[in-house]
């Protein structure tokens, strides 16, 4: 039985507006994610006989890989400094949000994996699957609560206060 954290390299969006208003709108017309963890929960179970606790005994393996997607905006350095700064503080905003993702998938990951280590061979996959709906919901209310209140960077938003039109 076993529990495995795999984080794979992070996949940027490249964006090619030449001002931080031209990058608004592309985003919005791209309508992706600015950025995005992206989760997955690859596992197995089996069922073994031990014979000196006169059971059978669930041996789960699940692994918890890990995708986080940001975005890069390619002319951002060639921009007057205020777009430059509200560049760096929004993907530090962003970054840290995302961040916040990642450390709900670690910790409710090993809560899963303590509740499928204790389920039946008959109640596995749906302890499996009320697990995956549990963890969905606790990310969905961090997703509002930061974009409420923002992160020690601020909003997790663009602000064009400094942008040229």
């Amino acid at each position: 039985m076993t529990l495995h954290f795999r984080r794979s390299d992070t996949i940027i969006r490249t964006y090619r507006a030449d001002s931080l208003v031209g990058l608004k709108k592309e985003m919005k017309r791209r309508r992706g994610a600015l950025g995005m963890v992206t989760t997955s929960y690859p596992w197995s179970w089996n069922t073994s006989i031990d014979w000196f606790d006169f059971g059978a005994n669930l041996g789960v393996d699940l692994t918890l890989a890990i995708t986080l997607k940001l975005p890069s905006w390619s002319p951002g350095w060639l921009c007057p400094w205020g777009e430059q700064k509200e560049w760096r503080r929004f993907l530090h905003a962003l970054t840290h949000h995302e961040q916040g993702h990642i450390e709900i998938h670690k910790k409710e990951a090993r809560v899963m994996y303590r509740r499928l280590c204790k389920a039946t061979s008959s109640t596995v996959e749906a302890v499996y699957e009320s697990e995956r709906s549990r963890i969905r919901k606790l990310n969905k209310a961090y997703d509002k609560k930061t974009y409420g209140t923002g992160t020690p960077y601020g909003p997790i938003a663009i602000r064009l206060e400094n942008a040229r039109q």
